[in-house]
C-alpha cells in the first residue's frame, strides 16, 4: 500500500538563533543539524493492521526519503498503548526513538482506568501532531443492520447487540459507549487488542458492530464488505460524504482520534524542532498526502504545545459528558 515514488526536498533547518551560546546552544544546534546519526525507530504501541500501524508505516517510508539513516517500524502492543509508549519514554532522549501516541491514552483511558494509566504528557516530549480521524460506527454488509434506523428498530424489539472496539478506554470504545448510552440502546462491548482484530471479528460476524477509524475500514468499505452507519464528527466527512453524522440521526456524540509523535523527556529543543520539521515534511509530502487521502485520514501537523492544549480540553469535555450521562467508570472521574 505504501510506496514513495519521488524524492523529497529537505529545507535547511536553522534553529540555533534562539539558543544561548554560553549554555552550549551552538553545539546543540549543530548536533540537531546533523540529526539523525543512527536509524530512527518509530514505535507503534498497537497491533499491526490498525490505523496507527498504517500511518506509521507510510510516514516511515516518506521519512526515509529525507534522511540518510534507516527508518524502522516496530509494533509493541499492550495496555491500550501504554506498553509501547512506556518503552519509548524510558529510552535515551536523543530523538532517534519515537512513539505514535493517541489522544485517548491521555484524555479517555485515565478517566476509566486511573490506576492503569501511569503516563501523562508531562512525562514525555510531545514532538508534533500527525493525524486526526473521527470515529465511525460500522456493520457487516451481509448483516441485518445497514442503517442506524435498522439498529433502532431491532433494539426497540429487544434484540441484543454487541460491538467490538480496539480496547477499553480507546477512542472507539468511548465513542460507541457514548453512542449507545445516548441512544438508550443496551449493547455489550467486546474489546480487542487493536483495530485490526476488532475489524476481523466484525468481518467474521462475531460482533454486530465495530467502532473504527475510517482508515482502518477504508478498504472493506470500498469493497462492499463493511457498511458505515454513522460518523462521530461535527459535520459529514468529505471523504465519506454519504455517511450521516451521529447528530443527524439524533445522537449527540462527537469524538475523534488525534495521533501525535512523542519521545522521552529531555530531548533537546533543537532536536525536537528538527524532528518537527522532518516529520511534518514527511506527513505533508505528496506521497503521504495521497496515502492519507486514499485511507480516509486527515493530516494534523501542529506543534507539541497545541497538541497538549487539545488533549486537556477534550478530557474536560469527556468528563462532563460522562457525568451528564451517568456512565459508570469505576474508580475514574
Amino acid at each position: 500500500m505504501i510506496a514513495a515514488t519521488a524524492s523529497l526536498t529537505l529545507a535547511a533547518c536553522a534553529q540555533g538563533g534562539n539558543a544561548d551560546p554560553e549554555a552550549g546552544g551552538d553545539a546543540a544546534a549543530a548536533a540537531a543539524e546533523e540529526f539523525p546519526t543512527k536509524p530512527i525507530e518509530l514505535v507503534v504501541p498497537y497491533a499491526a493492521g490498525g490505523s496507527s500501524d498504517l500511518l506509521t508505516r507510510a510516514v516511515a517510508q516518506c521519512l526515509s526519503e529525507q534522511v540518510d539513516e534507516e527508518v524502522l517500524v516496530e509494533n509493541r502492543p499492550g495496555a491500550n498503548g501504554v506498553v509501547g509508549t512506556q518503552y519509548v519514554v524510558n529510552g535515551e532522549p536523543d530523538g532517534h526513538r519515537l512513539a505514535l501516541a493517541a489522544k485517548s491514552m491521555f484524555a479517555v483511558t485515565p478517566i476509566f482506568f486511573p490506576e492503569e494509566s501511569p503516563l501523562t504528557l508531562d512525562d514525555m516530549t510531545v514532538v508534533t501532531g500527525a493525524v486526526r480521524e473521527p470515529a465511525v460506527l460500522v456493520a457487516n454488509a451481509d448483516g441485518p443492520y445497514q442503517t442506524v434506523e435498522d439498529l433502532m428498530a431491532a433494539t426497540a424489539s429487544g434484540q441484543p447487540v454487541t460491538f467490538g472496539t480496539s480496547g477499553l478506554g480507546s477512542t472507539t470504545s468511548f465513542a460507541l459507549t457514548l453512542f449507545f448510552e445516548e441512544a438508550g440502546i443496551p449493547a455489550t462491548e467486546v474489546p480487542f487488542e487493536g483495530g485490526g482484530p476488532a475489524r476481523t471479528a466484525l468481518l467474521g460476524q462475531q460482533v454486530d458492530f465495530s467502532g473504527a477509524h475510517p482508515s482502518e475500514v477504508a478498504e472493506q468499505i470500498e469493497a462492499g464488505a463493511l457498511t458505515p452507519l454513522a460518523i462521530f464528527a461535527e459535520e459529514r466527512s468529505p471523504l465519506l460524504p454519504e455517511v450521516p453524522t451521529a447528530k443527524e440521526v439524533g445522537v449527540d456524540v462527537v469524538i475523534d482520534r488525534t495521533a501525535f509523535y512523542v519521545g522521552p523527556p529531555g530531548i533537546p529543543e533543537e532536536t525536537t524542532a528538527r524532528l518537527q520539521q522532518l516529520l511534518g515534511d514527511a506527513i505533508e509530502s505528496e506521497e503521504c498526502s495521497s496515502f492519507m487521502e486514499d485511507n480516509l485520514m486527515e493530516p494534523y501537523v501542529v506543534g507539541g504545545d497545541e497538541v497538549k492544549e487539545e488533549v486537556e480540553s477534550d478530557r474536560a469535555r469527556f468528563e462532563q459528558q460522562i457525568e451528564e450521562l451517568g456512565i459508570d467508570v469505576g474508580g475514574g472521574a
